[in-house]
């Protein structure tokens, strides 16, 4: 269940309900690795396998060719790997859950139970910035209000604005994670090449252990 607490546009802010938890929204996933645990602050987690943590997980079943197990509440179905590009592709139906991965409205409308969609392939809209607001557009119209849309692997502190502006709900920090790997280093005023910057400006896990992603 969701409580709107504030709106501007196609904005709000919340508070998603959902068992025994209580969660504002917009929010973050953060990712959790085997070497990268997620910070203290962190409400919601990403993984790709259940975790012994108090706090909600979201679990990436990962793609149909290599689904993940394991028992979750909050699973993020297989991916079928359907390009958004390609609409009309056949592939498997996801199982009923809490959670749907759509790329278009006909998804949404097959899973009337779920409570977070997560837009399809949103990586492929990085630069395609009208692409993605008429994907948003057309979920948003299909899932209503009274639900959460999860755009990942899309995320950075520079665009975080502009995301939950646009209505997204949730995100995560996965590309963060991937571009520290690649020696980019990201505040809210854009990116930059880690020698250009001081590691020690920030405390997350990657920067603490010398910057651009050493630690992943």
């Amino acid at each position: 269940m969701l409580e709107v607490h504030a709106r501007s546009g196609v904005a709000r802010t919340g508070e998603w309900t959902f068992g025994p938890y209580r969660i504002e929204t917009p929010n973050v996933l953060f990712a959790v690795t085997t070497r990268h645990p997620a910070p203290a602050h962190a409400d919601l987690l990403l993984a790709g396998a259940p975790l012994s943590d108090e706090r909600p997980v979201f679990v990436d079943r990962g793609s149909i060719y290599r689904p993940l197990l394991g028992d979750a509440t909050l699973a993020i179905p297989a991916d079928a790997a359907r390009p958004a590009v390609l609409p009309d592709l056949e592939r498997p139906a996801a199982e009923p859950g809490p959670v749907v991965v759509a790329t278009t409205a006909k998804d949404v409308e097959a899973h009337p139970e779920a409570q977070v969609v997560a837009i399809g392939d949103a990586i492929a809209y990085l630069r395609r910035p009208k692409a993605f607001v008429a994907a948003t557009v057309e979920l948003r119209r299909a899932m209503g209000y009274a639900r959460l849309l999860y755009v990942p692997g899309l995320a950075v502190p520079g665009n975080l604005a502009i995301l939950a502006y646009s209505g997204v709900d949730l995100v995560d920090s996965t590309r963060v994670l991937l571009e520290s790997t690649l020696g980019r280093f990201h505040t809210r005023d854009g990116s930059w090449a880690a020698e250009e910057v001081d590691a020690r400006a920030c405390a997350c896990p990657a920067c603490a252990a010398g910057g651009a992603g050493k630690d992943l």
